[in-house]
C-alpha cells in the first residue's frame, strides 16, 4: 500500500528528522558551552546530510562527554545517522544500545518506529511488524501508537495479508485525533477498492470526509467516492456527491465529472440532464478520451426521447473509423434509429455495412436479423431469406438463432415455399435454438402453416400438442381457437363445439372472442342445432363493430342468424333478419324473404318479393329458383294455368337446369291436379324421356301409375310401359316404371295385383335399390294378410342382402314386431337394434327404440327398458319423436302397477304424436282407465281415436272393443252394442271383428 504523499515519510531519516525537530531536547542541568557547541556541531551535521559526519561527532560526544544529560540524544542521533548513511548494522547496534541503556526514555518509542519503518523499507516486513508490535505493548502516545498501526497496515499489505492490513488500518483511525487518523481511512477506502468491496470503501471514505473535512487526504479523495457510487449503481448519490465537491475539483477532475455526471443521469433515464451534462462536456472537451463515449451517450438519450433522427446523427459521430467497439456499436445503433426515424432504406444500408464490416462484431447477428425484418417489412421476400439465411448459417450459437429460423420460415411462407418453411420451423424446434417462450412461437407459427395449407388434421394435432405443452403459455388461447377451427374444417363438429366453449369460459377476454362465438355458431348451425346457433350469431353481432377490418363477417352473421330462425319455422323474425341485408342488395336474403312469407302462409307476400328478385337481380344465381318458387306458389294456391306457365318460362329460359325436371314434374302435378289427366301423362313422360338421370323421372313414374288409375286404365298403363321399353330397350327408367306400376297398385288398395306384380318384378329386375323397396312390399303385404313366414322371408331380403338401402330401418321394425308377436325376443330385440342404428329420421328411430324396450321388457329386464327410453326422453324432452318412448315407459309403469305414473306418460305421447305411437297411447290410456274402474273417463279418450287416428286400422278397432266394454262397464249396452257393429263394418276381417261378435252376442244373450 503506497502512502499518502506528504503525511508519511519516504525513508526512516526522513521520519527521524522530523521528529528531532518536533520533540525538544531533555536537559536535566544546565551544560557546559564546550558541549553544546560539540553537540550542535553534529546536530548541524545531519541536518545538513552529511549523515557518516554525524555519526561519527556524536560518537566523539560520547566518548568525550560521558556524564552529559545529552548522551542518550547524542546516541539516538548516531543510530538514527548511521541508518540514514546504511550502515545498517552500526544502526541498528547504536538503536539497540540506546533502548537498553534508556528503556524509559522518552525517546525509546521513536527508536522501535525508526527501526520497524526500516526493516519495512527493506523488505522486511514481518520483521517490521514484530517490531512495531513492541511500539505498541509499551504503550506509547496516540500518535506513535497510530503510526505504529498505520504501518503494520502497510508490512500487512506487502506480505498480501490484506483482512490483517484492514484490521491494522481500522485500529490506527480509531485514534481519532492524531494526524495519522485520515491516512488509515485513507488508506482502508482504497484496500476495499481494489478488492471489489465498494459498500465498505464507499463508507470509508464517508468516515474519512465526515471527520477531516479539511484534511488534503480527504480532499485528494476527489471522485473516487462518486465513482464508487457509480460502480454500486447508487446513481443518485452519485450525483449528489459529484455536486458536492465540483466547485473544489480541479479542472482535469471537473472534466471527469461532468462526463460522470452525464453517465449518472443516463443511467437514471434523466434524459433531460443527461443531455445538459452530454452537451457541456462535449462543447468543452473536444479532445478529451470521454468525448466520443459521451456522443454515444448523447444519442442514447436522444433515442429514450424519441428524437430518432437525432440520435441517429449522434451515432453516426461516433465512428472514427477506427472500428473499435465503440465505432461499431454507434454504427448498429445509427441503423437502428435510422429505421425507427422511417427511413428503411438508409437503415437497411446500414445494417449491411456492420455486417459487411464487423462479420465477428458482437452485434453482427443482430444487424442480420434487423436487415432481414426490414427486407421483410419492405416485401422485398428474396433480401429478407438471404439475410436470415445467413444468420442461421454463420451464427449458430446466436441467442437469437430461434427467432431467425421463425421469420425465415415466414419468409419460406411468403415466396410460397411450404416445404421449406416448414423445414424452418422443425429445425428450430429440433435444435433447441429457442427460449420456451419462442420455441412456443415457433410450435404455433407451424401449426398455423398447417392450417393455412388446409391440413386440418395435422394442425388440430399440432395446436393439441403445444396447449398440452403449455397450457398457460403466451400461445395457449390462440392454440385453443386455432385447434377448434381445425376441428370445424374437419366436420368434427362435436369437438369443435367443445373447444370453442372451453375457449370461451377459459378466455372470456382473449382477442378470438367474436370469432369464437361467430364460429361456434356456424358449428351449430352445421349440426342443425339452430336454437343453440342463434344466441351465439347474437353475441358475435352485440361484440362486433361494424366495419372493423379484422373480422368482416357480420353480413355473415347476420345471414346465418336468419337462416337459423327460418329453419326454426320463426319465419317473422328470419323475415326482419333477411331485410336489412336485402336492402343491401343481397340477392338470397331477398329470396328467402319469399320463401318466409310463402311458409308463413302469406302467398302474395312471397309472390311480390320473387318478382322482385326476377326484376332486379337478372344475373342471380337465385334466378331459377324463384322462379320455380313463384310457379309453386301458384301451384300451390290451385292457379294450376299460371303456375304451368312460370314453369314453361323457366323451362325454356334454363332447360338443362336440374330446376327443369322438377319444373316438368310440376307442370304433370298441376295437370294431375287440374284433372286433365293425359295431360299429366304426357308432362309426366316429358320428363322420363328429357331427364331419365333426374331423381323425379321417379316421382314422374310413379304420377304416370296415379294418373292411370284415376281414369282406371290399367291397360294403358301397361302398354305405356311397353311403348317405352320398345323406344329405350336399355334404359333404367323401365324398371322403374314397372315396379311404379306395382306400388301405386298397392297404395291404392290394390293388393292383390301388387302383389302379382311385385313378384314378377323381383324375377326379372337389376336395380338394387328398387328390389329393395319391392322386397319391402312383399313382406308387409304378407304381413298384413298374416303370413308370417313369408313376411319374414322377404323382410329379411331386405335387412340381409339389401342391408345398405333405404328400407333397412322399416324393414327390421316390421321383422321386430313380427318376432315380438311370435314371443322371440331375442331376434326381435337385435332387429330393433338394427333399425335404431341405421334410422335417419327421428320417428324411425323413436320407433326402433320403443321396439328395443318392448324387447326388453319381454325378457323381464324393466330396468334396462326404462333407461334406454328415459335416455331418448332426456336428450329431447319436447320432440315429437320422443312420443314413442313415452308410450314405452307408461308400458312400464304399468307393468309395475303404478297407474297414475302410466296414464301421465300415455297422456304425453298422446299429445306429442299425430302418429302411430299417438294412436296406441290413446288405446293404451283408454284400456288402462277401464280396467282401472273409470269407465267413462276410457270413453272420453278413446272417442278422440276417430279425429285424431283414422288412419291406424290396429289401433281403431281395439279402441272400438274397448270402449264398447267401457259402455257395458256402465250399462249402456246398446252403446256398447253400436260400439262393437263399428268394429265389424269397418274392421271385418280382424281377430278383433271376431271378438267383438262373440262379445256383442254375450250382450245380446244377456238382454233376452
Amino acid at each position: 500500500m503506497s502512502e499518502p504523499p506528504s503525511t508519511l515519510p519516504v525513508r526512516a531519516i526522513a521520519f527521524l528528522f522530523l521528529v528531532l525537530l518536533s520533540v525538544p531536547l531533555v536537559s536535566a542541568q544546565p551544560i557546559a558551552l564546550n558541549e553544546n557547541q560539540s553537540f550542535a556541531l553534529a546536530l548541524r551535521a545531519f541536518e545538513e546530510g552529511r549523515f557518516s559526519a554525524a555519526a561519527d561527532r556524536f560518537a566523539r560526544f560520547d566518548d568525550d562527554y560521558s556524564g552529559s544529560d545529552l548522551l542518550p540524544d547524542a546516541l539516538f542521533y548516531r543510530g538514527a545517522a548511521l541508518l540514514a548513511a546504511g550502515q545498517e548494522g552500526p544502526a541498528i547496534s547504536a538503536l539497540s544500545e540506546f533502548e537498553r541503556r534508556y528503556p524509559t526514555h522518552p525517546r525509546s518509542y521513536e527508536a522501535r518506529l525508526a527501526l520497524g519503518r526500516y526493516y519495512f523499507d527493506s523488505g522486511n516486513a514481518r520483521q517490521a511488524i514484530d517490531t512495531l508490535a513492541l511500539v505498541l505493548a509499551a504503550d506509547p502516545p496516540d500518535e506513535l501508537a497510530a503510526r505504529a498501526l498505520y504501518w503494520m497496515g502497510d508490512a500487512s499489505m506487502q506480505l498480501g495479508e490484506v483482512d490483517e492490513a484492514l484490521g491494522y488500518y481500522q485500529r490506527s483511525g480509531a485514534y481519532m485525533a492524531t494526524q495519522t487518523a485520515p491516512a488509515a481511512l485513507y488508506a482502508r477506502g482504497y484496500v476495499y477498492l481494489e478488492r471489489g468491496d465498494y459498500e465498505d470503501g464507499a463508507q470509508a471514505f464517508e468516515v474519512l470526509a465526515a471527520r477531516y473535512p479539511d484534511s488534503e487526504l480527504s480532499l485528494s479523495v476527489g471522485l473516487a467516492l462518486a465513482e464508487v457510487y457509480y460502480d454500486l449503481g447508487d446513481y443518485l448519490r452519485t450525483v449528489e456527491e459529484i455536486k458536492r465537491r465540483l466547485p473544489r475539483l480541479d479542472p482535469i477532475l471537473r472534466e471527469k465529472a461532468h462526463f460522470l455526471l452525464a453517465e449518472s443521469y443516463n443511467q437514471l433515464r434523466d434524459s433531460e440532464n443527461a443531455i445538459v451534462y452530454y452537451q457541456r462536456f462535449t462543447e468543452e472537451n473536444p479532445s478529451s478520451p470521454f468525448y466520443r463515449r459521451a456522443r454515444l451517450g448523447l444519442g442514447w438519450n436522444y433515442h429514450y426521447e424519441g428524437a430518432y433522427q437525432w440520435a441517429a446523427e449522434e451515432f453516426a459521430a461516433v465512428q472514427d473509423g477506427s472500428g473499435d467497439s465503440l465505432a461499431q456499436e454507434a454504427l448498429y445503433y445509427e441503423a437502428v434509429n435510422l429505421k425507427l426515424s422511417a427511413k428503411p432504406q438508409d437503415a437497411s444500408e446500414r445494417f449491411q455495412r456492420y455486417t459487411d464490416s464487423y462479420p465477428t462484431g458482437p452485434l453482427a447477428d443482430r444487424s442480420l436479423f434487423e436487415l432481414g425484418l426490414l427486407r421483410y417489412a419492405m416485401r422485398d421476400w428474396g433480401g429478407a431469406q438471404q439475410a436470415f439465411s445467413d444468420l442461421v448459417a454463420n451464427y449458430p450459437r446466436s441467442s437469437i438463432l430461434g427467432e431467425a429460423q421463425m421469420h425465415l420460415g415466414n419468409t419460406y411462407i411468403a415466396r410460397g415455399n411450404f416445404e421449406l418453411a416448414l423445414g424452418a420451423f422443425d429445425e428450430a424446434i429440433e435444435r433447441n435454438a429457442a427460449s420456451p417462450e419462442l420455441r412456443d412461437q415457433v410450435v404455433f407459427q407451424k401449426a398455423w402453416l398447417l392450417y393455412r395449407r388446409a391440413d386440418y388434421e395435422g394442425a388440430a394435432a399440432a395446436f393439441a400438442r403445444l396447449l398440452q405443452e403449455s397450457p398457460s403459455g403466451d400461445r395457449a388461447a390462440e392454440s385453443l381457437f386455432w385447434m377448434a377451427e381445425s376441428h370445424f374444417q374437419l366436420n368434427d363438429f362435436e369437438q369443435a363445439g367443445t373447444l370453442f366453449r372451453r375457449y370461451l369460459r377459459d378466455h372470456s377476454g382473449g382477442q378470438h372472442v367474436e370469432a369464437a362465438h361467430y364460429a361456434l355458431g356456424w358449428t351449430y348451425f352445421r349440426q342443425a342445432r339452430y336454437a343453440t346457433a342463434i344466441p351465439q350469431f347474437e353475441a358475435f353481432l352485440r361484440l362486433h363493430q361494424a366495419g372493423q377490418e379484422t373480422l368482416p363477417y357480420e353480413a355473415d352473421a347476420r345471414l346465418r342468424l336468419a337462416d337459423s330462425h327460418f329453419a326454426l319455422k320463426q319465419y317473422s323474425q328470419a323475415i326482419r333478419g333477411y331485410s336489412s341485408l336485402a336492402a343491401d342488395g343481397d340477392d338470397y336474403s331477398l329470396y328467402q324473404i319469399g320463401q318466409a312469407y310463402a311458409n308463413a302462409g302469406e302467398p302474395l307476400e312471397a309472390i311480390s318479393n320473387f318478382r322482385r328478385l326476377l326484376e332486379q337481380f337478372p344475373a342471380s344465381e337465385w334466378r331459377e329458383e324463384a322462379r320455380y318458387s313463384l310457379g309453386y306458389l301458384y301451384f300451390l294456391n290451385q292457379e294450376y294455368d299460371q303456375a304451368i306457365v312460370v314453369m314453361e318460362e323457366l323451362i325454356r329460359a334454363h332447360g338443362l337446369d336440374p330446376l327443369a325436371a322438377k319444373a316438368q314434374y310440376t307442370i304433370g302435378d298441376a295437370h294431375f291436379n287440374a284433372n286433365r289427366l293425359d295431360a299429366a301423362v304426357a308432362a309426366y313422360l316429358t320428363v322420363l324421356e328429357r331427364y331419365p338421370q333426374s331423381h323425379f323421372a321417379s316421382d314422374a313414374a310413379r304420377g304416370i301409375q296415379f294418373a292411370l288409375v284415376a281414369t282406371g286404365d290399367d291397360d294403358r298403363s301397361s302398354a305405356i310401359i311397353d311403348s317405352f321399353a320398345v323406344a329405350n330397350p336399355n334404359s333404367p327408367l323401365l324398371d322403374e316404371l314397372r315396379f311404379r306400376q306395382a306400388e301405386v297398385r298397392y297404395q291404392s288398395g290394390q293388393a292383390d295385383q301388387a302383389l302379382n306384380d311385385l313378384l314378377a318384378f323381383v324375377r326379372s329386375a337389376q336395380d338394387s335399390r328398387l328390389l329393395s323397396e319391392a322386397y319391402f312390399y312383399l313382406g308387409s303385404i304378407y304381413a298384413d294378410r298374416g303370413d308370417v313366414t313369408e313376411a319374414e322371408a322377404y323382410l329379411k331380403e331386405v335387412t340381409g342382402r339389401y342391408a345398405e338401402g333405404t328400407r333397412t330401418p322399416d324393414a327390421a321394425i316390421k321383422l321386430g314386431r313380427i318376432y315380438l308377436e311370435s314371443g322371440r325376443l331375442s331376434p326381435a330385440l337385435a332387429s330393433f337394434q338394427l333399425a335404431a342404428s341405421r334410422s335417419t329420421q327421428p320417428e324411425q328411430r323413436a320407433d326402433a327404440v320403443y321396439g328395443q324396450s318392448m324387447a326388453l321388457l319381454g325378457q323381464g329386464r324393466v330396468n334396462d327398458a326404462e333407461a334406454l327410453l328415459q335416455n331418448v326422453v332426456d336428450a329431447a324432452p319436447d320432440d315429437e319423436a320422443t312420443a314413442a318412448a313415452y308410450l314405452g315407459l307408461g308400458r312400464i309403469q304399468a307393468e309395475r302397477g303404478f297407474n297414475d305414473r302410466a296414464r301421465t306418460f300415455y297422456s304425453r305421447a298422446a299429445a306429442a304424436s299425430r302418429g302411430e305411437p299417438g294412436a296406441e297411447a290413446i288405446y293404451r290410456l283408454g284400456a288402462l282407465l277401464r280396467r282401472s274402474g273409470d269407465a267413462r273417463g276410457a270413453i272420453r279418450e278413446l272417442s278422440r281415436m276417430t279425429t285424431l287416428f283414422g288412419g291406424y286400422s290396429e289401433w281403431m278397432a281395439l279402441g272400438y272393443l274397448e270402449q264398447a266394454r267401457a259402455f257395458a262397464a256402465i250399462g249402456e249396452r246398446g252403446e256398447a252394442v253400436l260400439m262393437y257393429e263399428t268394429l265389424i263394418d269397418f274392421y271385418p276381417e280382424r281377430k278383433e271383428a271376431e271378438t267383438a261378435r262373440t262379445e256383442k252376442a254375450q250382450i245380446e244373450g244377456d238382454q233376452k
